[in-house]
């Protein structure tokens, strides 16, 4: 449509330049002043068809750059509104690894700790049952030093659990 206009304003360019050649020619050669004013009233006419096609084709340009406007507005509104999207993709990705990390470390831990707590059950068995082969007064001797040993130890590595 654009186009259209600006073909529009070429052909009356050339109108006007043909009825300007031939105002021209006709004053050359003296021509009646009364064909002279027809033809000045042609191109005054002319010109105003000019004027108005210019004045259709500067609104179809401004409507144009509006509704380019317009979406490009869109556009941007919707990329604005995929990065976000994204980020927050990546927001809860990035929490759920760390949520995937922190529930191995756990599941490693539990594993350790029942491995720990089977060692534990191991060394209850062995001592009550050591303990239970002696006499009376060497029980109650062992279970004495094994309290004082637990009471004074500093080690992690040392047993923590003991039944008596």
């Amino acid at each position: 449509m654009l186009n259209h206009a600006h073909v529009l304003s070429a052909t009356f360019d050339q109108a006007i330049d043909r009825a300007s050649m031939g105002l021209d020619f006709l004053i050359q050669n003296k021509v009646h002043l009364k064909n002279e004013n027809a033809l000045l009233a042609h191109i005054e006419m002319l010109e105003n068809k000019i004027k108005g096609i210019t004045n259709q084709y500067n609104e179809l340009v401004a409507e144009a750059n509006a509704h380019i406007d317009d979406v490009t507005s869109k556009h941007n509104e919707l990329a604005n509104k995929y990065n976000n999207v994204c980020a927050q993709m990546k927001a809860k990705d990035i929490e759920l690894n760390n949520k995937q990390i922190e529930l191995e470390k756990e599941r490693i831990n539990n594993f350790d700790l029942l491995v720990q707590n089977r060692s534990y059950n191991n060394l209850n068995r062995a001592y009550s049952h050591a303990v239970g082969q002696l006499e009376k007064d060497q029980q109650q001797l062992v279970n004495i030093g094994v309290r004082r040993f637990i009471f004074n130890s500093t080690s992690k590595n040392n047993i923590q659990k003991i039944n008596f």
